[in-house]
């Protein structure tokens, strides 16, 4: 929610020489693409680019975006060095030592304005709680996924998404739990 402004190159630069983990979607990618020069400064980086967001990271770079998505994901985290989740259907999860992972869950429901900010704030908060960058993307990715399962296939808004990945949690809890037993 940045904006465009101009001195946003400069804030985001003090941010990425902070070397603390971070999640970079939306107007950080687009700066990230307008600002070819600034380079991530923390192993534990996450962007988050759909489609879009991607081709102009790669034309940043004057890379030619793989048509395969796995294979732009991993090209993408291998030229800014950070973990990148590639939204879209069956988001995938790439580092830049060439793991990644492709999503099994989510439907097309989750294809709404704001899911994506709700995907970036659980990936920061796994983050936040000590994961390693790639682990929490992939657990925010199959969680946020998760809560777009149980719904219809209309109607669902971002504001719904919070209670969902709760009880999503929750479930996944549970089944631990009982693994337990």
């Amino acid at each position: 929610g940045w904006g465009a402004g101009r001195d946003l190159a400069a804030v985001m630069k003090v941010i990425l020489e902070a070397r603390t983990p971070a999640v970079f979607d939306a107007d950080a990618l687009n700066l990230l693409s307008r600002v070819p020069s600034l380079r991530i400064g923390t192993k534990e980086a996450i962007l988050t680019p759909h489609i879009g967001e991607a081709v102009r990271l790669f034309e940043a770079r004057n890379l030619s975006m793989p048509q395969e998505r796995s294979a732009a994901a991993l090209m993408l985290a291998r030229e800014y060095g950070a973990v990148v989740i590639l939204k879209g259907p069956q988001s995938v999860v790439a580092a830049p030592d060439g793991r990644y992972a492709v999503n099994s869950s989510g439907t097309p429901a989750l294809g709404i304005c704001g899911s994506g900010d709700v995907l970036s704030g659980v990936a920061g908060a796994f983050l936040a709680m000590g994961h390693a960058a790639y682990d929490a993307a992939r657990m925010a990715v199959f969680i946020h996924g998760m809560a777009g399962d149980v719904v219809p296939q209309r109607g669902l808004i971002a504001d719904d998404l919070p209670k969902l990945i709760r009880d999503a949690i929750g479930t996944l809890q549970n089944r631990a739990t009982l693994r337990d037993v």
